[in-house]
């Protein structure tokens, strides 16, 4: 699944940003928004609730839960990556769960298909997973961007 590639892809083009200064990765990109770090935390923890949430539950014909309240779930974000020493321990957790959960997905049948409650459907594998490679590359120019990489 070449989607799948490019998804593992991305750990390695977020983790390139350890090599950049505290002060460029702490700094929101701009007024009243996150900051690099907090937006790597923020894919962090949708990479944690596939993780934990949905792979589990992913069979062909399976009705899975609903995504959860965006602003919440961004609220628990910022609270989870709180308990990281570092930015550096940030993206090390980062591209250690994006693997993980990549080796997940290969292990999963590719032709099933199931339903996300409140979404339309069907989902497949290909589907979800073309969701969250848009969001990483979504972030990752914005970041690109704001420390002046693009």
């Amino acid at each position: 699944m070449n989607l799948l590639h490019k998804y593992q892809d991305n750990a390695e083009k977020f983790s390139v940003f350890k090599k950049f200064s505290n002060s460029n990765l702490t700094t929101p990109i701009a007024k009243d928004k996150w900051s690099p770090i907090q937006i790597i935390g923020h894919i962090l923890y949708w990479d944690i609730f596939t993780l934990e949430k949905m792979i589990p539950l992913m069979k062909n014909g399976a009705t899975l839960p609903a995504f959860p309240d965006h602003g919440q779930h961004n609220h628990e974000a910022m609270k989870y990556i709180e308990r990281f020493v570092d930015v550096d321990e940030i993206i090390n957790e980062f591209v250690s769960t994006r693997n993980l959960l990549v080796n997940e997905f290969e292990n999963l049948d590719r032709s099933i298909t199931f339903i996300i409650e409140n979404e339309p459907g069907p989902y497949t594998l290909e589907r979800y997973i073309k969701i969250f490679l848009d969001h990483d590359i979504y972030h990752l120019n914005q970041i690109m961007e704001s420390i002046g990489q693009k």
